[in-house]
């Protein structure tokens, strides 16, 4: 009788780890995407304050500034974030006639990247410049598969990220 039962707990204990390593990747890329779209929400609002406070006075706040999104909250009061979804700090590059908001997502890491494109990393920088998303994570508003997961009504078109696409509704 105990030898039936510590075979079926055995069993059991089999068919529970098969599904934990079945469902543990997958949570965890749900998580991180999650991450992603607060932090690309984020960096939306802040580049709507920073238009805005360009439409106001005429030129984007601190020309010439590189650093911390919080070096902008004594010209712009806000409530937003100062830092991504993983807890590091937004970054922002403004001239007198551009400006530039990054996340440095996952990994923390700037890399320094201004290309235009789709990456598949989590660890990619996420960058919004000049009232568009120039980098975007594969999925997050498009992508190269033709999926669109971007929430529309809670985050806006893409096609502000991605002038290509048609406008949803």
């Amino acid at each position: 009788m105990r030898k039936k039962l510590l075979r079926d707990l055995i069993v059991v204990a089999v068919i529970l780890g098969a599904l934990a390593a079945y469902v543990a990747p997958n949570l965890y890329t749900a998580m991180q995407r999650s991450k992603q779209k607060r932090t690309y929400a984020t960096l939306r609002d802040w580049g709507l304050l920073v238009e805005a406070y360009e439409s106001t006075h005429g030129s984007y706040p601190r020309a010439g500034y590189y650093g911390p999104v919080d070096g902008l909250t004594p010209l712009i009061a806000s409530k937003l974030p100062v830092v991504d979804a993983w807890g590091h700090p937004l970054l922002y590059h403004g001239s007198k006639s551009h400006y530039a908001l990054r996340s440095t997502a996952r990994d923390g890491v700037n890399d320094h990247r201004i290309d235009l494109g789709v990456t598949t990393n989590f660890d990619d920088d996420a960058l919004y410049a000049d009232g568009r998303f120039v980098r975007v994570t594969k999925g997050m508003c498009g992508g190269t598969d033709g999926t669109d997961d971007w929430d529309v009504k809670k985050y806006g078109e893409c096609a502000s990220c991605h002038p290509a696409h048609v406008r949803h509704s």
